[in-house]
């Protein structure tokens, strides 16, 4: 009989994204799966991975576990302060990417106490998965939470510094126990330069929940907010980032060969020249997305000269739709 699956997600307790989606897809194709949220779940994934027949965990089993999760969160309330002190541009280059050093290191030991978790909970697990893995410290997290595992690393937001690079070395043994899987060519290459022993593949990160819109539900998506038929609608599936997405979009757009490059290429810009751009989260997030589509406006402004989603409505919560001029 093989044992259980273990699914650890540091994430689960943040709205939005992919997190609570892909838990309980993936716990559905494999029942008695074991899901390990060391920072909590939001209520509303709860009660779809009990239906699962899901082992949901969200406190540390053991004392290792529960020393290694209380060190991170020590760590990020340092970095959390540190991101308030040293905001400012005035301090030195290294004080304002401390903080973010120290969350790389809080991230290590809470991967480490849900590691030793699913160690002590299922120790004949035929495989354990870190689902948003952080992207350094990675033979860390195996040797402190002795096991090995598959871990996704999603990007590299921050690289090691000095004292961060110190300590992946002091564990680069324990890189041999962990297999990182990247979504991306171009992550999978920052993850090899950076890592070069470590073992990564590159494998897409997508769960297909098989639901596709109707075309009534397009058609009420534009009446809702007021968007023509004639009026292009573009759907960017996850977060948008100017920095480092705009070469995905390029790529996307030679693979539309049946519109012809030059076709497509001037139907996204219509498309996001478009007036309105909709924006819908709930409470914190829809500012933070509508932030976002600022960013994009500006990127697009400063790179191709394009005036783009001149108005922005947020909604934050069924029935309520904001409109926010942009400026």
């Amino acid at each position: 009989m093989t044992g259980p699956l273990v699914l650890i997600e540091p994430y689960a307790d943040r709205l939005g994204g992919h997190h609570q989606r892909t838990l309980v897809a993936l716990a559905k194709a494999r029942p008695c799966s074991l899901v390990i949220a060391p920072h909590g779940i939001v209520r509303e994934a709860v009660a779809a991975l009990r239906e699962a027949g899901a082992r949901l965990v969200t406190a540390p089993a053991g004392h290792p576990a529960a020393v290694l999760l209380a060190a991170s969160r020590l760590a990020a309330g340092l970095s959390r302060a540190g991101l308030r002190v040293f905001r400012s541009r005035r301090w030195p280059r290294f004080l304002r990417r401390l903080p973010h050093q120290i969350t790389l290191i809080a991230r290590c030991l809470a991967e480490a106490s849900a590691l030793r978790t699913a160690r002590r909970l299922a120790p004949g697990a035929e495989a354990v998965v870190i689902l948003s893995a952080s992207e350094a410290l990675h033979g860390a997290s195996a040797l402190l939470g002795g096991l090995p595992h598959l871990r996704f690393v999603h990007e590299q937001v921050t690289t090691e510094d000095a004292a961060v690079r110190f300590l992946g070395r002091l564990a680069r043994r324990g890189e041999r126990q962990v297999l990182a899987v990247c979504p991306t060519q171009a992550v999978g290459d920052q993850i090899t330069a950076a890592f070069p022993d470590l073992a990564a593949v590159v494998r897409a990160f997508a769960v297909d929940d098989g639901r596709r819109l109707t075309d009534a539900e397009r058609d009420g998506g534009r009446t809702a907010f007021d968007i023509p038929t004639s009026e292009a609608a573009v759907c960017l599936v996850g977060g948008w980032w100017p920095y480092k997405d705009i070469g995905v979009i390029d790529a996307a757009l030679t693979l539309l060969k049946w519109r012809g490059p030059t076709r497509a290429w001037r139907w996204l810009r219509s498309a996001l020249c478009s007036r309105t751009a909709v924006v819908a989260g709930r409470g914190a997030d829809t500012k933070e997305v509508a932030l976002t589509v600022l960013r994009l406006r500006a990127a697009c402004t400063r790179l191709f000269g394009w005036a783009v989603m001149r108005h922005t409505r947020t909604c934050s919560r069924p029935g309520g739709v904001g409109r926010r001029r942009g400026r």
